[in-house]
């Protein structure tokens, strides 16, 4: 995809974009999302599957499945990320040059000079919980609660 809007909604099955300067917006995706491009912005709402994003200054929005794992990377701006309050995963976040905001989460980054860190449980998360992956250089990630019950 390159410069344009894409929304695809309740699709089944892997589903892998490569983006150029586009607006994309996944809903109700049943099963896995792999993205990867530069540029634009990425929606991911209602996610059902795994999800992987490797990209590069593009603004991501993720509300991941209570159980998914992931792995999202960009840098250069906001990287969200939210779960409903039913939420079980491992988070393992990394903002090189940005700060971490996990409030919501009650959880407390670890701080350095250039990089803002959080390693810990979202909800009711396990050691053999999903792991989520999260990195962003040059912005921050927020891991907030869904306003979705």
């Amino acid at each position: 995809m390159q410069d344009g809007d894409t929304e695809i909604a309740g699709s089944r099955g892997a589903l892998t974009i490569d983006a150029r300067r586009g607006d994309i917006t996944i809903r109700a995706q049943n099963g896995p999302v792999k993205l990867s491009g530069s540029d634009g912005r990425v929606r991911l709402i209602d996610g059902m599957g795994d999800v992987s994003a490797d990209m590069r200054r593009a603004e991501i929005d993720a509300e991941l499945a209570p159980s998914a794992a992931a792995t999202l990377s960009t840098s250069d701006e906001e990287l969200r990320v939210s779960w409903r309050d039913d939420a079980s995963v491992r988070v393992d976040a990394v903002a090189t040059n940005g700060t971490i905001n996990a409030a919501d989460w009650a959880l407390t980054p670890a701080q350095s000079s250039s990089e803002s860190r959080v390693d810990g449980a979202i909800g009711r998360a396990t050691a053999t919980a999903p792991k989520v992956s999260l990195r962003n250089h040059g912005a921050n990630i927020t891991l907030k609660k869904s306003s979705k019950k």
